[in-house]
Formats: C-alpha cells, structure tokens, sequence
C-alpha cells in the first residue's frame, strides 16, 4: 500500500487503489456509518482498510473529491435500487417525523395508491364480485 501521507497529483493522475479510495470513503461518512460499514468486513479486510485508514494524512480536496466521486460512480452503476419498501420508509419516517405523523403520510402514499383501483369495484355487481373472490387462490 502506498503511503498517504501528502498525496502529490502525480498520485492522484496514477490513481488510488480500491482500498484507498474505500479510506477515503470511510473517513469521510462520520464514525456511525464508518463502524457501520466495517461490522461488514472480513478480519483481514477490516486490518488493511485500518491500516491503510490510520496512515493517513494531509489529504488534499481534490483526492478527496476523486474518491468520493469514484464511490459514487461505482454506486449508480451497481446498485439495482429498485425503490423503498413500506417498511424501509416507516422506519425512516418514524425516526425523521415520529410514529403519528409517519404513519399520516404513508397512508397519504399507499392510500392514494389502492383508492382508485377500490373505487371501481363500487361498479361491480356483488354477485360477479363473490363469483369472482371465490376462485381465487387462499392466502
């Protein structure tokens, strides 16, 4: 591992390696979300990003802005983020806006969501209705 301690430019141009860019990214997020991230980790994984974490210093902007921009582009390409789940957004609201105020807006969301779909069935007849329910699958 290279050391870190002042990146020069011609470090930057030679670009950092995964590693170091991934030190870059830890010491950036704050220490929760750092720890976070660790927790995952391997032992010798976790003991070559610390290592490579504790050597550095004198970190200029712009190495900084490569590796977080690095992260970043590697994040668009690779997520597959399909969107939040109702559970993953009442944890989020609840912890931002509290239980009442949480619970108001998802049901703002996904009450919206199923009213159309609940206002046609008012044009049904309730016996092709009952027909209808009776040949479905139990749950």
């Amino acid at each position: 591992m290279a050391e870190l301690n002042n990146i020069e430019d011609s470090d930057l141009e030679a670009g950092l390696s995964p590693v170091e860019q991934a030190a870059i990214v830890l010491l950036s997020i704050g220490e929760e979300q750092a720890a976070a991230v660790l927790r995952c980790l391997e032992r010798d994984e976790l003991m070559e990003l610390t290592q490579v974490m504790s050597r550095m210093s004198g970190i200029k902007v712009d190495t900084v802005k490569s590796a977080l921009q690095s992260f970043f582009d590697d994040y668009r390409q690779q997520s597959g983020l399909h969107g939040a789940s109702r559970s993953y957004l009442k944890r989020s609201l609840d912890l931002a806006l509290g239980s009442d105020i949480a619970n108001s807006v998802l049901n703002s969301i996904y009450g919206d969501a199923i009213r159309p779909k609940m206002a046609r069935l008012q044009y049904a007849s309730p016996k092709w209705l009952a027909e209808f329910v009776s040949s479905e699958h139990v749950q």
